[in-house]
């Protein structure tokens, strides 16, 4: 009976064709595959493939040179296009233009990006399919400039079209850059075209963006008759007011502060979602047919009433604070809720502040009028117009109308201060600095292989310094904008009386002195911690 039962439950067996390896499809028979070792085996498939290759590549050639295309004969640097991400280097006057990145809703056409972009287009280096929308390349830039201010050293990387073994037989890239700048405006020119690696993104990689900002010296309220002697007096500027905006500080005061809360953040986020939600409904329309506006109506529908689903954000604590109001344009937060408390993107890190100790020629030919103290601020990163708060307080500094205490006390988490906005005309992305390449291992870089101007590119930005950008700043020292300042610039001054901003002083002095405390105290209880944890 068991015997019966074993037989009954075996299925019957099905005969399946062996499935051709990968030696029969190269033309060794069974028997020949028996008498092989394994190694053996291993030399005759790779030996076959090799066969295989070099039949196919002679196909190919022969075609190739029928239809009159030049080919080496190396394969692997066979010259034919491929997509290789290639950075430039590019300055410009950015006066007739808003602003340097691409932006088709608000500023179609009008922007430094998009010009370069359409060049690039223009020299054969993008398709005519890729344009004008730059994910398809993965366009990126290191610095996003305002309307109306210039650069001498920005950055734009793209995925280029070009030959294969175009960056051996040409590394400068030369005449990359020359193709390009015949199809620019002259206001607007490449100086160097570098490949870089798969990974490299220009705004992530650059650690250090270094910015000139010239003040008329009009502004400053220097003299035509003592500006060959101002000299001792801006050095001791330079060497005891401006290193005060050093350091990792606070810059809330500084820019448009709910702009880098965490309420707006999620805000863009939700905005984003919403217009890659309509984009999909939109294009789910085309291909079944229907209208766009009744496709997307009842979804759309839905984010408009029901809100922004798990993306919203709840307002959190919202109890009083206590602050202390000197005028109204001084303030101090003596405690803080979910509304005035800093985010830490509010925080920059500012590497140096510094002037020149001569005056600047911008127009070269000796007039007063085109006369400018050079300010060059650099730094990691910057905020929306802090660059052009902070020229206008260092004017307000210069001409006496606060004292330099009051950079560090507006550099101060519990600060709330109105400070005058300088104009734009006159402010120049001067240098980048970028990290090393991360080519294999992220941690274990090279510190020498980085992304850096070549020397022809460092040649021709100083021409376009020369011939373009000075002459077009001179024109700007004497723009109708900065009398306004003068006179936007007196007004608060007259809003900060001297008692206000004694006040505002001895506040921010007990309020540091309370900080040293309490990091002092913080320390010490750390110091214990860490004895007992030794002596357990």
């Amino acid at each position: 009976m068991r015997a019966l039962r074993l037989r009954f439950r075996q299925k019957p067996t099905q005969r399946v064709q062996p499935r051709p390896t990968g030696v029969a499809v190269l033309g060794l028979d069974s028997q020949t595959r028996l008498g092989m070792t394994r190694r053996e085996r291993s030399l005759s498939l790779q030996k076959s493939k090799s066969v295989k290759m070099a039949n196919h590549d002679s196909k190919e050639a022969t075609g190739l040179s029928a239809s009159g295309t030049q080919m080496g004969t190396d394969r692997e640097w066979e010259n034919r296009a491929r997509k290789r991400n290639v950075a430039f280097y590019y300055g410009y006057v950015g006066t007739d233009y808003q602003g340097n990145m691409i932006n088709e809703d608000t500023a179609q056409g009008r922007t430094l990006e998009y010009v370069v972009f359409k060049a690039i287009r223009d020299m054969g280096g993008v398709l005519p399919t890729n344009f004008p929308d730059p994910k398809k390349v993965r366009l990126s830039r290191a610095s996003r400039t305002d309307k109306g201010v210039h650069a001498l050293s920005n950055v734009l990387s793209l995925k280029l079209e070009c030959p294969r073994n175009y960056w051996i037989d040409n590394k400068c890239g030369s005449d990359l850059v020359d193709s390009v700048n015949a199809q620019l405006p002259k206001e607007v020119r490449v100086f160097s075209a570098t490949p870089v690696t798969k990974g490299f993104a220009p705004r992530a990689f650059c650690n250090a963006r270094t910015y000139d900002f010239y003040i008329p010296a009009k502004v400053l309220g220097i003299e035509e008759d003592e500006s060959g002697s101002v000299g001792q007096r801006l050095s001791e500027f330079n060497e005891t007011v401006l290193p005060l905006f050093c350091g990792f500080r606070p810059y809330h005061n500084f820019t448009v502060k709910r702009l880098y809360t965490k309420k707006h953040r999620e805000k863009l986020k939700t905005k984003l979602e919403e217009k890659h939600a309509k984009m999909r409904m939109d294009r789910n329309a085309e291909r079944e047919g229907t209208p766009p506006s009744e496709a997307g109506g009842s979804e759309g529908q839905a984010l408009e009433e029901g809100g922004h689903g798990s993306n919203e954000v709840k307002e959190g604590d919202e109890r009083e604070v206590e602050v202390v109001k000197f005028c109204h344009d001084l303030r101090w937060f003596r405690t803080f809720n979910s509304k005035t408390k800093l985010d830490r993107a509010h925080y920059r890190t500012i590497h140096s502040v510094s002037c020149d100790r001569d005056l600047v020629d911008l127009g070269g030919n000796g007039k007063f009028q085109e006369r400018a103290l050079r300010v060059t601020i650099s730094g990691e990163s910057f905020m929306y117009h802090q660059i052009r708060h902070m020229v206008g307080l260092v004017v307000a500094c210069f001409r006496g109308f606060v004292p330099p205490e009051f950079i560090s006390a507006v550099l101060s988490a519990p600060a709330n201060v109105q400070l005058p906005f300088a104009p734009a005309h006159t402010l120049v992305l001067r240098d980048l600095a970028f990290l090393p390449f991360a080519r294999q291992d992220f941690f274990n870089r090279d510190e020498n292989d980085r992304l850096v101007m070549t020397p022809r590119g460092q040649a021709l930005r100083e021409t376009f310094e020369f011939e373009e950008m000075r002459p077009a700043l001179s024109k700007f020292l004497t723009h109708e904008d900065w009398d306004a300042f003068e006179r936007e610039l007196a007004v608060w001054a007259e809003g900060l009386p001297g008692e206000a901003i004694r006040k505002f002083l001895e506040t921010h002095a007990e309020w540091s002195a309370d900080l040293e405390r309490r990091k002092r105290e913080r320390g010490e209880s750390d110091k214990e911690d860490k004895f007992e944890k030794r002596k357990k």
